[in-house]
């Protein structure tokens, strides 16, 4: 009769054949022959290992600067050593993908002898150790993990390794199988400090019998786990690898530490409780129901035994591992393949559980209980091979129709030396042979950090860079793509493919390719309003500030803070017009701030500051004006939904006492309907503007309530037709400061007092309420009243006064000192011919 280790050598191999045939099968019918991974992020790992065969190492682009995107080091060399022994092209999909039947087999001998050591060996526990074996190999998950042609199933075997050579007492086994983790994954490096620590515990609570030596060999392994931190860093600067920068809550923007945690313990909720809980359909089971109930108990029997090394070891690796993959936003994405590595582990210990409970049940039905829920597990793990094995069919499928056509279609029809922006960067680089633009970042220099703060500094990032792309291949409709997609960057859409039921292999149903309109590129770095041009005649430029830019932010020592949480993205790009110049269009990203920002600026000491913005204000706002400390003023402005506004403030000369002085806007949230101030760009002026002669055709003595006054008027003539545009100037002043938002009336009555046409707003074009006028400045507002074509012959007079948009009245309106009837002032008697 065989016995189960004989068993083993032979059940394990023909479970492993079969699944490889399963799923290798599966993934060549559905791509008809065609190799194919059924994930895009499968394709960056092997772009990274075809420029390491190529000599240009963390180049992902031959050319641009060196990026961080292969998140596994030894992934990425083993993949290269395949290029170069001739696995070349789709060949390498074909070499990762498959690989898998032998990363599938080694999980299932190392989950094996790991169960043994947990069980304690011998014959009476022989078959436990095969049950779990099998159980891994039929475990849909450790399946999707093993074929997905990425670095899961090399991680997974190293784990287990380490794990079984470290409670087998080969610790320079253990430390080199760690080293190697380290140089798979992040969280190897994490498990390496879990293991010297636990090392460490233990030979400190008996140091006469402590073997250091054991922990000498433990601390090269973690020294071995820093090696990608450290190549990170010489490369780029930062020890953290482009994946986290894109994809951790620890990089989340803005960053608030009680909103990160809480992310990160949501995400840990969802994995023990839906993943290794089963808390939640069959359809979406990652192991059966309560499976980790039964490693719990595999805990206990271990802590039973006294066997505190191996089971604080196993706790700190299973909790600590898992809570580590929370901290990643797209923890539960692509089926769970970060939380695979846990799985074997998991499947160990439950049934080290069973094996515990077995020796300890007497009665018949407690036998018959635990024989039934041992068959479930195996009838369970059945079932998700099959629901695993259809989902691969899916994500192939979408990959195939989806991902492979966008590239097929790049490589077939771009000129060859065209830079192309894309949002999926592994597929459409491997096979669509073009230099690409990672918007997210993984494989595009500093393009993650953009990412995280959103439209606005991923266009600025993209404005100014050198490897600005020329057409972008892209999901038009998901994070903050919408923003961009909406403007001429996205102008002519050349091909699109939908697939309505996208599977995990997918952010989405849609991809296209467009052209990219780079016209308006640049378009923010000057301000075109003209009453702003007006004012600032004269003045020198000493410093500018594109908000948004990072790079521009730094370099002014930008501090932006929100008071007010609001979901999205803290940037935002539009392409907009001027409501002044409605031919004018500027594309510009900047910041939505419900607190304030601070930055610093070159100035002149000792003459005054004017500073230029432009803004998208959606609603009336205000920010209080700080210099250096030192408050110097409200600064408002009016709403200008839709459309761009340029607004200035002056700084007094007093204020300005250093050559880099040091600017704060706090945000006044007064308006009960501010949500955002919202600004792209800022001018920074010094001097003293041109006097400009203001030649006023009409001179009037008319004061308003409130210190505003209106010193006069232009008209060309009396004489009009119907249907004529009449144009008017009015010019007005403030003798102080206001806080008025008071609106202009003119309008024109007829000789019964009827109203006719009209013009209503705040001046110039409605961008100039009376709060944005200063002391002693003459503003000036042309305003156009169309005559209606029916409008009756006969003579008019034309009408002037200021109102309260609250629906408070008219301000009191004085001509030469004297109150006018109904707060309107006569500016003149015209007359309307045919």
């Amino acid at each position: 009769m065989r016995s189960a280790r004989q068993w083993t050598f032979i059940l394990l191999p023909v479970l492993v054949g079969l699944v490889g045939v399963a799923y290798l099968t599966t993934a060549l019918t559905t791509a008809g022959g065609r190799p194919v991974a059924p994930l895009d992020d499968a394709y960056i790992a092997y772009q990274y290992a075809r420029q390491i065969a190529r000599g240009h190492p963390y180049q992902y682009n031959d050319g641009d600067p060196p990026t961080t995107g292969m998140t596994s080091t030894l992934f990425g060399l083993w993949l290269a050593g395949a290029y170069l022994f001739g696995f070349t092209g789709e060949r390498l999909v074909a070499f990762a993908v498959g690989s898998g039947v032998v990363w599938l087999g080694l999980i299932a001998w190392l989950t094996y002898r790991l169960t043994s050591h947990l069980t304690g060996g011998g014959d009476s526990g022989r078959g436990w150790p095969l049950i779990a074996a099998a159980l891994v190999v039929l475990s849909g998950p450790v399946q999707w993990g093993c074929f997905n042609g990425l670095e899961t199933g090399l991680f997974t075997v190293l784990t287990l390794a380490a794990l079984e050579a470290f409670l087998g007492g080969r610790t320079g086994l253990c430390a080199l199988w760690l080293g190697l983790a380290g140089l798979a994954r992040p969280e190897g490096l994490i498990l390496a400090i879990l293991t010297w620590v636990v090392s460490l515990v233990k030979a400190l609570s008996n140091p006469r019998a402590a073997d250091w030596r054991r922990a000498g060999l433990l601390s090269a392994a973690v020294i071995a786990g820093l090696v990608p931190a450290l190549i990170n860093w010489a490369l780029t600067g930062t020890a953290a690898p482009t994946g986290l920068q894109a994809k951790s809550w620890w990089f989340n923007v803005p960053r608030y530490p009680e909103a990160i945690a809480h992310s990160i313990l949501l995400s840990y909720k969802r994995i023990i409780l839906g993943s290794f809980l089963g808390w939640g359909p069959a359809r979406r089971w990652f192991l059966p129901p309560g499976f980790l109930l039964c490693s719990v108990l595999g805990w206990i029997a271990l802590g039973t035994h006294r066997r505190w090394t191996a089971s604080a070891l196993t706790a700190s690796w299973f909790l600590t591992g898992t809570l580590s993959t929370a901290t990643l936003i797209t923890a539960t994405w692509h089926l769970g393949r970060y939380q695979v590595p846990f799985v074997p582990l998991t499947i160990a210990l439950a049934l080290c559980g069973l094996a515990f409970l077995n020796k300890r049940v007497k009665q018949q039905w407690q036998r018959i209980s635990l024989g039934l829920a041992v068959l479930f597990l195996p009838a369970s793990s059945v079932y998700s091979t099959l629901r695993f094995v259809h989902t691969y069919h899916h994500a192939v499928s979408t990959m195939v129709h989806q991902q492979l056509v966008v590239a097929d279609w790049l490589r077939e029809n771009l000129p060859p030396n065209v830079r192309v922006g894309v949002h999926d960067t592994g597929s459409l680089r491997y096979l669509g042979g073009r230099p690409t633009y990672d918007l997210i970042g993984l494989t595009t220099a500093h393009a993650a950090a953009a990412w995280r703060h959103g439209a606005g500094s991923v266009f600025e990032l993209m404005e100014h860079s050198p490897m600005r792309p020329d057409y972008f291949a892209i999901y038009p409709d998901v994070f903050s793509i919408p923003y961009l997609a909406a403007t001429d960057l996205f102008a002519e859409e050349l091909f699109e493919v939908n697939v309505p039921e996208a599977a995990v292999a997918s952010a989405g149903p849609v991809q296209g390719v467009w052209r990219a309109d780079w016209r308006l590129a640049d378009s923010g770095k000057q301000f075109y309003q003209p009453d702003v041009l007006a004012r600032t005649a004269g003045l020198t430029s000493v410093d500018t500030l594109d908000v948004a830019d990072l790079d521009n932010e730094a370099a002014h020592g930008v501090e932006w803070w929100q008071t007010v949480r609001r979901p999205g993205f803290p940037t935002e790009v539009w392409q907009m017009t001027y409501h002044v110049l409605p031919k004018q269009e500027v594309l510009d990203g900047g910041r939505l701030l419900t607190g304030g920002i601070a930055f610093d600026v070159a100035t002149k000491p000792g003459e005054p500051l004017w500073i230029v913005a432009r803004l998208h204000a959606q609603e009336a706002g205000a920010v209080r004006v700080g210099v250096d400390g030192r408050d110097v003023g409200r600064w408002a402005y009016p709403p200008m939904p839709g459309q761009w506004l340029e607004t200035v403030f002056r700084v007094p000369s007093g204020a300005v006492t250093h050559s880099r002085t040091r600017i704060s806007l706090q945000v006044d949230t007064d308006n009960p309907a501010f949500r955002h101030y919202a600004p792209y760009y800022f001018w920074f002026l010094q001097g003293e503007p041109e006097k400009a002669v203001v030649k006023i055709g009409r001179r009037v003595n008319v004061v308003f309530a409130g210190g505003l006054s209106l010193l006069g008027f232009d008209l060309s003539r009396r004489e009009w037709h119907s249907g004529d545009v009449m144009p008017v100037t009015l010019y007005w002043q403030a003798t102080n400061s206001t806080d008025s938002d008071a609106k202009v009336f003119l309008h024109l009555y007829d000789a019964d007092g009827n109203l006719g046409p009209q013009s209503d707003g705040w001046a110039f074009h409605d961008t100039r309420p009376p709060y944005t006028w200063y002391p002693g400045e003459v503003v000036p507002d042309p305003r156009l009243l169309a005559l209606p074509t029916d409008l009756q012959p006969g003579q008019y007079s034309l009408e002037v006064g200021l109102y309260n948009p609250d629906g408070s009245g008219r301000l009191p309106a004085y001509l030469n000192g004297i109150r006018q009837h109904e707060e309107r002032v006569l500016l003149a008697v015209i007359w309307v011919t045919e």
